[in-house]
Parts: C-alpha cells; structure tokens; sequence
C-alpha cells in the first residue's frame, strides 16, 4: 500500500509539471504514465533493489546451491575437505600469532603499560639468574624512588619454587614481586586479597603468598577456606593470602604462574644464595604505567637523563675499571608493554609467520584445485546458463547464483576449519612446551580470529568461484540457440584458463615440496649434530639445600660425600657436580684478565663459566682436542 501510494504521488507530480507546460489533464497524465512505465513493472523494479529482496534471493541461491551439492556428494566432500584443512591450518597457525603477537594484557587500560629496559644488555658481568635479568635490586630501587613519568611501576622476576613440605621436590611455577605489582596492573582478587607495598618491607618474616586461580583449582579444588593456610616454599611457610582472578596469568605471554611471593622474602627462601643485596646478581625486570599526560617517548628521555647518577650510584665495588666504564655507559629506555613480555614472541614470531605464509600456499593450491574442478563443472553448465540467459536471466543474476554455491562451500569449509583449527592450535603450543619449561599459551577465540576465517571464507569463495561463474555465464545466448541441436564445444581460452591453473598448482606444489625437503635437511642436521657432550644415558638431578641450612663449605663436603655415594651404586658409570646444566639456559658470565696483573688491558672478552667437579668431562664423554 506505501508503494501504490509513492507511485501515485510521483504520477500526479509528473502531470501537474505537464499541465504548467500547456497540456491537457488527460494528455498530460497519459504522458507521464508513458514515462514511467507499466505500474507493476515499476513495483518490481523496487522492491528489487530492497535488502529483503535480496536477502530472500540470496537465501533462495544458497538453497538452490545446496540442492546441486546434495546431487553430487563425492565433488561436494572433497571440496569441503579441502577447504577445510586450508582453512584449518591457517587459523591455527594465526591463533598461536594473535596469542603471542596481537592479544593486549588483560589488566586495566594495557595501552597505559611500558617496560624500562637497558640501551645496551651486553655490557654487564655478573649473575644472570632468571629469563628476563634487566636489573639488579639496587638498580630497582634507583628506579623506583627518581622516575617520573610513571605513575607507578613494580620489579618482577619468574622462577620456580619447591612447594613440597618434606621429601622429593615438587615445583611451582612462581613469581617474585614487588608490592605495587597488582596495583599497578589492575588486577582484582577472587577471593581473599592481593599483595601490596605493605607486605614488601625489607627484611619482612611474615610475608604472604598469592595463588593463581588456575593453581588454587587444580591444588586446592576451589576450596574458600584455602586462605586459613599455609604454603611450604623451600620448607619455609607462607600463609595464603588471596586468589587472582580466573583470566590473569601474569604478565609474560606463553608462561603463567602458579604462586606469588614478595621481593623480601627473596633472602628468606634462598638463603646465602639471596640476590637481593647481590651487587652484581641480575634478575628482576620492571614495568609500570605512564602517567595520563606522558608518552613512552617522554619517559625514556626522562630514565636517560637521570642514568648516569642512577649508575653511577649502584657501581658494583666488585667491578674492575674496564667493567666499572662499561656498566656507567648505559642508559635506561622504555618500550611499550601492552603486549606484556614475552621470550616465546621472541623466539618463535618469525618461523609463526613463515608457517602462516605456507599455509596460505597450501590454501592456494586447494583453491587453485577447487577452481580447476568448477571450470569442469561450468562447461557442462554452459548451455543451461545460455538458455537461462535467452529467456531473460541477467549475466549478473546468473553470476551471483554461482558465487551463492561458493560461498555455501567456502562456509562449510570455514566451519569445519574451525574445529580442526582449536585443536591443531592446541598440538602447536603442546610442541613448544617441555616438563622443565612448561609454555601456556591463552588460546581463546576473540573478534580478531573469527574475523580471519571469515575473511579467509570470503577470500576462498572469490579465489575459487568467480573464475568458473565468470567462464559459465560468458556463452552468447545466440550461440546457445544456435548450436542447441548440435551440441556445443570448449572455447580455447577455456581450455587455457585451465592450463594456467594446472601449471600454478604444480609450481606452488613444487614450491612446498622444496621447502618441506629443506626443512627435514635442517631438521636432521640438528638431530644429529654433536653437542660435545653424549646426550643419551645422562640423569640430571637437581639438588635443594634449603632444608638442611647448610653453609657453603657444609654444602661442599655434603655434595662431596653425595657424589662419593653416587657413583658407588651399581650400573653407575660415573657422576659429577655442575652449577650450570649444558644447556639448561641458565648462565654466569665473566671478564677473561690477560696477562699476569690481573688488571683489564683494553676491552676484556667476556666468556660463560660453569663451576664443576673432578670427573664432570668424563660423565659427560666430551673429547679434549687439546690437553
């Protein structure tokens, strides 16, 4: 009814402009219904081009579509298949890349959140104890009481913690941090509370510990009560204090925490072996949040003005002048941290996105594949979409009807994709994660994923579908007609458009196949290459001494009669001591001192050192290539 009376409106608008010129009522209303048209071909022409017509098209097309799939199930599995381990592979792959790459913190306002880092981390000697060892503890604290542009900043450091009260060791993935730490980032307890600057004093005896939810589920099955007890760490109790919301779990991506306790109670737990007062003891970093009206930029001007006095304050009297001149040269910086801290970024960004590149040639060859098997499909169909056409189909309407079966393909394709993706994402993360270095990697679908297999869907569809609709629908009508009763035959450019295809399924094919070879080359290059050492047959067993509050030299003789005892059991070849498992990443680096003085004579190679005890070399079957 408001389309009969927009018409009528126009037509009597259109004859009242016709009379103004001189013409009859009747002449002039006969006039302008000429103009416009028949009235129900007008009505059509609009409903047409409303969205509910087309949405009832394309819903018409889509079901039209899956009739002609049903009819040939083997063409319409194969094609789903394909697409959906295409698919599968590169949502998988950017999944592991928005959680490591692309995904923001969730703490409050992450954009707000900077790292303070060294201009110039070779420079240093010392002890290097944790996965990130920015700073010393004097050098927090410098930080801490002169920086500016942050309204508030903490010192972190990751570490494992033995939680087992007596008997064999059972290992923690803790935290050691300051008391602005959960302040500053935002984070609210579900149940009990956080730690704050009034439980990081120095020298504090009753310091608490706060578990992660994930932690408290797993260990305490969710009990509230949980909070009247206490937590063994390296035989030293901690009360339980709170518990971290369900979706925080630090501020490393690819790690978690299962505990967390404050800086000062750092001496407590690991005795003479403390770094808190170590001068040259490296293994804090620190982070906090810029102040409303200061950029990252500002900041870092800001910590590098006041570098050389921060350093020069915290000079390690241990340092030799060729040491002492290095350690004064460096500034301090701020980078942003709304992606948080993570070695895992560092580490495996770049193969993520080389293997996401590789996924979208497998994608193109399946596309490539899918397309080559439409064109077959079109040429059967040539003569049905030249009579559609003779008898009034558009080439357009045709088009989007062939593009409709596409995209139901492309979809249920995705869909499928989908689910192989979760758990493809799932063994990518388990392959990176070992027992002595557990990797968590948050792998939730957000807007960011649903959005890349939408994409990919709608990609597929075009990269697939408007070759073969195109090629269908580009058949004269008069043509049709014409050769209908002798049949019709394949045009050269047709066959042409499917060599082209052939020949860039074999290139990309090739190149894959290439690729894949060299991988395994290198992949078996690093299996069999010699370490130094002999990998097989070698037990590693970590020794805590906390319990027994030995002293260094008590320590020494314990390890000496340990060691005695060790390798008298039978089926033992031999055994040694070590302070650094080979390749374990832990390290301690020091200056080598030419010549007979003792003192620095230019610039001073640093080299890692290990501390070992007679026998190590001969454990671990490493040949001498000289002496």
């Amino acid at each position: 009814q408001e389309l009969d009376d927009e018409l009528r409106d126009y037509l009597d608008q259109a004859a009242m402009e016709k009379m103004s010129s001189g013409m009859s009522r009747e002449e002039a209303r006969r006039a302008a219904r000429l103009e416009m048209g028949g009235m129900e071909a007008v009505k059509e022409n609009v409903r047409a081009t409303s969205w509910e017509t087309r949405l009832e098209t394309l819903w018409a097309d889509l079901r039209f579509g899956a009739r002609l799939l049903r009819f040939n199930p083997v063409f319409a599995c194969a094609a789903i298949l394909s697409l959906a381990l295409g698919i599968g592979a590169n949502t998988a792959i950017f999944q592991l890349l928005d959680a490591v790459r692309l995904r923001t913190l969730p703490v409050k306002n992450p954009q707000e959140m900077a790292r303070i880092k060294l201009d110039r981390r070779g420079s240093r000697s010392g002890n290097f104890s944790t996965r990130y060892p920015d700073f010393t503890y004097a050098l927090w604290e410098q930080i801490r009481d002169k920086q500016q542009g942050f309204s508030r900043v903490f010192a972190w450091s990751p570490n494992q913690f033995n939680v087992s009260p007596a008997g064999e060791v059972h290992n923690a993935q803790g935290l050691w941090l300051s008391g602005e730490f959960f302040e500053t980032l935002g984070v609210k307890p579900a149940l009990g509370r956080l730690l704050n600057t009034a439980d990081d004093q120095p020298a504090c005896a009753a310091a608490g510990a706060v578990l992660s939810y994930s932690y408290w589920q797993q260990e305490y099955g969710g009990r509230t009560d949980v909070i009247r007890e206490k937590l063994t760490i390296s035989r030293h109790p901690f009360p339980i204090i709170g518990v971290t919301e369900p979706d925080f779990h630090g501020v490393e991506v690819g790690r978690y925490f299962d505990v967390a306790v404050p800086l000062c109670a750092e001496p407590l737990v690991n005795g003479e072996d403390s770094q808190l007062k170590n001068h040259v003891g490296w293994w804090l970093s620190v982070l906090g949040r810029l102040k409303p009206d200061w950029t990252v930029e500002r900041a870092a001007a800001q910590l590098g003005a006041i570098s050389p006095s921060l350093f020069e304050a915290t000079l390690p009297p241990e340092y030799n002048p060729e040491n002492a001149k290095h350690y004064l040269a460096i500034r301090l910086t701020a980078k942003p941290a709304d992606l948080g801290v993570s070695d895992l970024r560092e580490s495996y960004e770049q193969p993520l996105w080389l293997l996401l590149a590789l996924a979208g040639l497998v994608l193109l060859i399946a596309s490539a594949n899918l397309a080559n098997l439409l064109l077959a499909r079109a040429s059967v169909r040539v003569k049905e979409m030249g009579m559609r056409m003779a008898v009034g189909a558009s080439r357009g309407r045709l088009i989007r009807q062939l593009l409709a079966e596409s995209l139901l393909l492309s979809a249920l394709g995705a869909a499928l994709g989908a689910l192989l993706a979760h758990n493809l994402s799932q063994v990518l993360a388990t392959s990176l994660s070992t027992e002595r270095d557990p990797v968590f990697v948050d792998l939730g679908t957000d807007w960011r994923v649903v959005g890349f297999t939408t994409a990919l869907a709608i990609l597929t569809c075009i990269l697939f579908g408007l070759a073969p609709a195109l090629r269908a629908t580009g058949v004269s009508p008069w043509l049709v007609l014409r050769e209908s009763g002798r049949g019709m035959t394949e045009g050269r450019s047709r066959f042409s458009l499917r060599r082209i295809l052939v020949v860039a399924q074999v290139a990309l094919s090739l190149t894959l196949l290439v690729g894949a070879l060299l991988f395994a080359r290198s992949l078996n290059n690093l299996a069999t290459l010699d370490p130094g050492f002999r990998r097989d047959g070698i037990l590693v067993s970590d020794l805590d001494f906390t319990a027994r509050h030995l002293s260094r030299d008590a320590r020494l003789a314990f390890s000496e009669e340990l060691l005695r005892r060790v390798r008298a059991i039978r089926g033992v070849d031999a055994a040694a001591v070590a302070d650094i498992v080979p390749l374990s990443g832990n390290g301690i680096g020091h200056d080598i001192l030419l010549g007979d003085t003792g003192e620095p004579q230019g610039e001073a190679p640093s080299a890692a050192f290990n501390y070992v005890s007679p026998g190590f070399f001969d454990t671990m079957r490493t040949r001498f290539l000289v002496g």
